[in-house]
């Protein structure tokens, strides 16, 4: 469903009319011609038109409607190397993301390149590259602003960062994260941060772990963060295990994992449940 469909759905679904909108847009007809792909509308206005039927920005457009064509094909081609373990060709990728970097004046390509560089090194059992640490690490430190990508990109390398860089850049993202969770954008954030909690426990990094359980807690996770919700209290129950009540922390576990047995499946559950084993009986 393209954004027009949606638009078009969702004015319907609201009750409002070409004319209601149209006092927006300058014209009934400007708002008929857009449905119906005949006319586009500027950004300005089209926002404007979302606000006033209070529809967020994410749910009209998708994640490909921001990208070139030949980002997405290189993206689609990157994925499809991940999931066949290709590394001649994720290797190639990554060069071809350096190509872009240069030919079209983004650095942000010169990092994606980097973080592939480090993940093919991990899946193949090779030795990271420092060089490739220390510059992401200094990118990271650089930004005012977290996007989405930012996010996900340092998530897929956080064990390569010192404790004191990840308590920073989580310390970062989480006061641009609101209390209230509801969209998934603030799940992006939300899994990333739980996945530097786990780093930093499996450190044994007691007070930099409980500092962030602490401030993950005072945030309010709605019904459909259930696995966000499962994860979180699976790390409190590790960190029990570890350095309060080991049979507090094991009780609490054993909710999880039957929450996460019914809620996911088994095989995840035993996952989990390895994954405790491994963390607490060190």
């Amino acid at each position: 469903m393209d954004i027009r469909e949606k638009f078009k759905l969702i004015r319907k679904q609201r009750k409002i009319s070409l004319r209601e909108l149209g006092n927006i847009a300058g014209s009934a007809s400007s708002i008929s011609d857009f449905e119906n792909g005949k006319t586009n509308l500027s950004n300005d206005i089209l926002l404007q038109l979302l606000g006033y039927m209070i529809v967020e920005i994410n749910e009209i457009f998708d994640w490909s409607d921001f990208h070139s064509a030949e980002f997405l094909t290189l993206k689609k081609r990157m994925d499809e190397a991940m999931e066949n373990s290709d590394w001649p060709s994720l290797l190639q990728i990554k060069n071809d993301l350096q190509e872009l970097a240069i030919s079209k004046h983004q650095y942000i390509y010169h990092i994606l390149s980097l973080v592939l560089e480090i993940i093919i090194a991990e899946k193949q059992h090779k030795t990271v590259s420092q060089q490739a640490i220390n510059e992401l690490t200094d990118y990271f430190f650089s930004l005012d602003y977290w996007t989405n990508l930012d996010i996900g990109l340092m998530g897929s390398v956080v064990s390569y960062f010192t404790t004191e860089a990840i308590v920073l850049f989580t310390d970062t993202i989480l006061e641009n994260t609101p209390d209230k969770l509801k969209n998934n954008l603030d799940r992006i954030k939300i899994d990333t941060i739980l996945n530097l909690v786990s780093v930093l426990i499996s450190r044994k990094e007691k007070s930099a772990s409980k500092q962030l359980l602490t401030l993950l807690f005072e945030k309010h996770f709605p019904n459909y963060f259930a696995f966000q919700k499962l994860y979180l209290l699976e790390l409190k129950a590790i960190y029990q295990s570890i350095w309060e009540d080991p049979k507090q922390g094991r009780s609490l576990h054993n909710d999880v994992i039957h929450s996460v047995s019914l809620l996911l499946s088994k095989s995840e559950a035993q996952e989990w449940d390895a994954y405790f084993l491994e963390l607490t009986e060190q």
